[in-house]
């Protein structure tokens, strides 16, 4: 049974756009194929789902990531957290945010997706003065 799907992320629809004619598939197939990708990464044992969704939650520090699997999952949604304009963080969050930012850990990503550090930040604004 078909269904229709709305992606608002631009970026996706055109990387889903780009993999379909690269993987000769149907733009519906390419989508089709990554989420049945993000399925079985999220219930494979090589990572605990339920730890990077803490970790997101800011339940816990990203110092608890055991694998590059769990920190190339916890990246990757991270990055689509920090892009999504509708996301609404809860007062633990922003707690949690607050406290690595203060510690001089991650604070977030500049424009070419990288993670940042508070030391970056303050790097950047003793180059500018």
């Amino acid at each position: 049974m078909a269904m229709t799907i709305k992606v608002s992320d631009e970026q996706i629809v055109q990387q889903v756009r780009e993999e379909s004619e690269l993987m000769s598939r149907s733009i519906g197939d390419q989508a089709a194929h990554w989420m049945r990708i993000g399925r079985f990464i999220e219930q494979s044992p090589l990572f605990d789902m339920a730890k990077i969704k803490a970790i997101l939650q800011g339940q816990l520090s990203p110092d608890h990531l055991t694998s590059n699997e769990e920190a190339a999952v916890y990246l990757g949604m991270f990055e689509a957290d920090m892009f999504n304009e509708n996301t609404s963080y809860t007062h633990e969050q922003q707690a949690f945010y607050r406290q690595r930012q203060q510690q001089g850990l991650g604070v977030g990503l500049n424009s070419s997706g990288k993670v940042i550090t508070q030391a970056d930040v303050n790097a950047a604004i003793k180059d500018e003065q």
